[in-house]
């Protein structure tokens, strides 16, 4: 029998080993949480430093958008002063020597510049430039060009058979000294028929009514359309500039340029055919359609004539040259010389050159065509933000470091075709690029 006062051994108690447990389940659950909170905390610290850094980016968008959008506008208006000038001087002409015109285009883009030689006796009066802004400005005269409008003319007139056959001879002409580039006659002729058929399926019809766009411009507002043409002859290599394999950036212009053409027309590697098309004439019905014999270009000079008679195209442009090089000297261009050189007052005197003949009729392109005076230019203006230091004359120095150019922090682009008129300017086309700062400078 047992012992009652024998102890009796009791179960071991756990109450420690279960308050343990929690604890360490506490301990466990608070340093979740704290992970937890770090994590957000550097989640919330990380958006927090990239809206800094996206805000930033903005500002400096901002910044930069407003400086280069006040610029261009700035220079816009230089530009139009310098078209309203030309119009008043007294010449009833224009030239691709006027101050408007590309062989001005340095003067054109450094008006307004701080100058760093003040006048004598003026050396508290400075002009200012804009510090961070690399300007290049100039305008194009829209008749120097051929305009396609002919193309949608009635197939019973002059506008639309010259149109087309000058359109042909400019295609087998404008890349004739670039190889593999160069176009032949058939492969003009083909590209000029998957047009005219392209504009016959785009003309108005009630399937297909014409959008409500300024009169004449039809289907074609702006040559960059021709891209659109089937058949894939009209493609961007050949409507636009492309880079000259041959081309050395530490010689100039040279190599592109021959018989020094590059102080009047803008070189940028091998030319494409839109340097010669437009689609803009005066807002009138019917405008004419000419080509202004003392601003066209070469290759659509050329264009012009017959393939035979197409060297009768350099003497014109090295006639009309040789008298804008002479300008200064009063004595070399008498007025009443019929052999003098220079720009053509009127198309009549493209007989005064040589080989010419005594009258155009012979050259029914050039006779149709040819005129001395325009009234619809394109205003361009492109303008960039760049990396450098500003010196005390606000002038941008050079990075010593560097062996390229300036980083490019935003770029802007500004085109406006206009009509000068005897009121004013109507805006007939406006197209704008921005281009902003999409990477982070050191």
């Amino acid at each position: 029998m047992d012992d009652p006062t024998a102890s009796v051994v009791q179960p071991p108690m756990r109450p420690t080993i279960l308050r343990r447990h929690s604890t360490r389940g506490r301990r466990g659950v608070a340093l979740l949480m704290t992970l937890i909170a770090l994590v957000l905390l550097a989640a919330l610290a990380l958006e927090v430093a990239q809206t800094a850094v996206t805000q930033d980016r903005v500002g400096k968008n901002t910044m930069y958008d407003f400086l280069l959008k006040s610029t261009v506008d700035g220079r816009v208006h230089i530009l139009r002063s310098a078209l309203r000038f030309d119009q008043t001087s007294g010449e009833n002409l224009d030239t691709e020597a006027d101050d408007w015109a590309w062989h001005s285009h340095d003067t054109l883009s450094n008006w307004g510049e701080r100058s760093t030689d003040p006048p004598s006796g003026e050396e508290g009066t400075v002009t200012y430039r804009n510090t961070d802004v690399k300007l290049q400005a100039w305008c194009e005269d829209e008749r120097s060009k051929l305009n396609l409008l002919g193309l949608s003319r009635p197939e019973d007139t002059p506008e639309r058979r010259f149109t087309r056959e000058t359109l042909i001879r400019l295609i087998d002409e404008f890349r004739e000294d670039y190889g593999d580039l160069d176009l032949t006659d058939s492969d003009g002729r083909e590209m000029v028929e998957e047009l005219e058929e392209w504009l016959r399926d785009q003309s108005d019809s009630e399937e297909n009514p014409m959008p409500d766009v300024p009169t004449g411009r039809g289907r074609l507002q702006s040559v960059d359309d021709l891209l659109r043409v089937p058949g894939g002859r009209w493609k961007r290599s050949v409507l636009y500039d492309v880079q000259d394999p041959d081309y050395d950036p530490e010689e100039g212009d040279d190599l592109q340029a021959e018989g020094g053409d590059q102080e009047w027309s803008r070189q940028n590697g091998i030319p494409g055919l839109i340097n010669y098309l437009t689609v803009h004439a005066e807002s009138t019905q019917n405008a004419p359609l000419r080509i202004n014999i003392n601003t066209v270009g070469k290759p659509l000079l050329r264009a012009l004539f017959d393939s035979t008679d197409a060297d009768l195209a350099d003497d014109i442009i090295e006639h009309r040259r040789e008298g804008a090089d002479a300008e200064e000297d009063e004595t070399s261009n008498p007025p009443d010389d019929e052999n003098a050189t220079g720009f053509f007052a009127n198309k009549g005197q493209l007989t005064r050159v040589e080989g010419m003949g005594e009258s155009l009729d012979a050259y029914e392109r050039l006779n149709f065509f040819a005129d001395v005076v325009s009234s619809v230019f394109s205003i361009r203006v492109q303008a960039s933000m760049v990396t450098g230091t500003v010196n005390s004359l606000g002038e941008l120095e050079e990075d010593e470091d560097s062996e390229g150019p300036r980083d490019v922090l935003a770029s802007y682009q500004y085109r406006e075709v206009v009509q000068r008129t005897d009121n004013g300017f109507l805006t007939l086309f406006v197209e704008r690029r921005h281009d902003p700062l999409v990477e982070e400078q050191e």
